[in-house]
């Protein structure tokens, strides 16, 4: 799922002195030297002028709070909550670490956990924009899409003219699989700015959910254009594609999405739910599919039922019925509503029949 980029708010907590010319450079110096790189994107020489910055000084807080900004841009995650305690450590609520801890435990999936730190900002201060937009993605994240859209509602009302929440709030729409409002946000989004990029992927994914896939697919052709090295827009063109029944494009585009993304566990997932179930022979291989999706689960710590629930459907492609029901079998337990619980069933009883799935989609 696509988040705001908020890196760039954190670092108005951090601004470091500029040391006059002619001085003997200290830890100041390097400290912001380190901010400088940072906002220029070259986040390890970064990391670099900030060690150097904490040799000087070991207590230095708003060091640690950069050189953990830097981390989290590297996708270091351990390394950027490391320096954000020590931030908090040596001064106790600094609001940019604590924005940035949330941020990087969202990342590590560890979501309750980010949550806390935006509710510790917020009891200070209910006003704080960046700590509702981090909270409600942290909400989107575990599915608790009537929170996130309270957080975004609040947002918007504390600043009305910002077209990306406009965008951030339809695609939670989204996910509740209520496209007019998704839509209606859009259109919102597109009053505001209307050159912002980003709203052609969320009307791309309410004309997918409304089924009016040509119209998707203009839309993230539209972005792909204008960024063409963006996977999400290559993998959920695919998805458009796949409902087209163009099994072709919808596999090209969901190699591409994976070749711009190593990481990128949705296209894994997407990529061995096609190669599993697709009613066309041509495109199936279990063998494939079992290895993309144990690929999606391996990078979400086999947590997320939807991921497992393909790779039960992998296996059932495969043959190995019994792997098929062990995973099954634990993407029920771990599906978030009786809904999915009930969809994944009727796929568990098809594979203790020795049966594979065949769908177009989830």
């Amino acid at each position: 799922m696509q988040r705001l980029v908020l890196i760039a708010v954190l670092t108005v907590f951090a601004v470091c002195a500029v040391t006059p010319a002619g001085a003997q450079p200290d830890k100041t110096t390097f400290a912001a030297q380190g901010e400088k790189l940072y906002k220029a994107g070259k986040f390890k020489q970064a990391v670099a002028a900030l060690d150097t910055a904490i040799e000087m000084d070991r207590n230095y807080a708003v060091a640690y709070q950069l050189r953990g900004l830097s981390w989290l841009e590297l996708q270091e995650l351990d390394k950027a909550i490391a320096d954000f305690d020590k931030c908090l450590a040596l001064k106790p609520g600094d609001v940019g670490a604590l924005l940035g801890r949330s941020l990087a435990w969202d990342e590590k999936g560890e979501h309750d956990r980010s949550i806390a730190d935006c509710n510790e900002l917020l009891r200070t201060n209910p006003k704080l924009l960046p700590a509702l937009i981090n909270r409600a993605c942290a909400w989107r994240a575990k599915w608790e899409f009537d929170k996130a859209l309270a957080d975004f509602d609040e947002a918007l009302r504390l600043d009305p003219q910002n077209a990306d929440l406009y965008v951030s709030r339809g695609e939670v729409w989204n996910d509740k699989h209520e496209y007019d409002r998704a839509l209606a946000d859009c259109d919102n989004a597109m009053r505001l700015n209307p050159n912002c990029i980003r709203v052609l992927l969320c009307r791309g994914d309410a004309f997918t959910g409304k089924k009016d896939y040509d119209r998707a697919i203009a839309d993230f052709d539209r972005y792909i254009e204008a960024v063409p090295g963006y996977a999400v827009a290559y993998h959920d063109r695919g998805a458009a594609w796949k409902h087209k029944k163009n099994y072709e494009k919808a596999t090209n585009d969901y190699r591409q999405a994976l070749k711009l993304d190593h990481k990128y566990a949705l296209a894994f997932n997407d990529t061995a739910w096609l190669l599993a179930t697709c009613p066309d022979e041509h495109y199936r291989n279990g063998k494939v599919a079992v290895a993309s999706a144990t690929r999606a689960c391996e990078l979400t710590g086999n947590k997320y039922w939807g991921y497992l629930d393909t790779l039960a459907a992998a296996y059932a492609e495969a043959g190995d019925f019994q792997k098929a029901v062990e995973y099954q079998t634990r993407a029920i337990d771990l599906a978030p509503t009786e809904e999915y619980k009930q969809d994944c069933r009727t796929r568990l009883e098809l594979y203790r029949q020795n049966k594979p799935c065949r769908a177009e989609s989830k």
